[in-house]
């Protein structure tokens, strides 16, 4: 999902999504919006830019990266 407001997509299509890729967020609604779906959306929070966390719903796995 790649829109300015990434937390308004319906939680129905939120919900179908089996891996998120989060960027640094800290805006509370951002959070909020993944929280139900990537069990630990807080360790995002203040992230460095360019850094990432990747989290398989299926399996539980997170994979941290960084683009630069």
């Amino acid at each position: 999902m790649n829109t300015p407001e990434r937390w308004t997509h319906h939680r129905d299509i939120r919900a179908e999504v089996t891996e998120w890729i989060c960027f640094s967020m800290d805006e509370p609604g951002e959070l909020d919006a993944v929280r139900p779906y990537f069990r630990n959306v807080d360790k995002i929070a203040g992230m460095p830019k360019g850094q990432f966390i990747a989290y398989n719903r299926d399996s539980g796995e997170e994979l941290a990266g960084k683009l630069f």
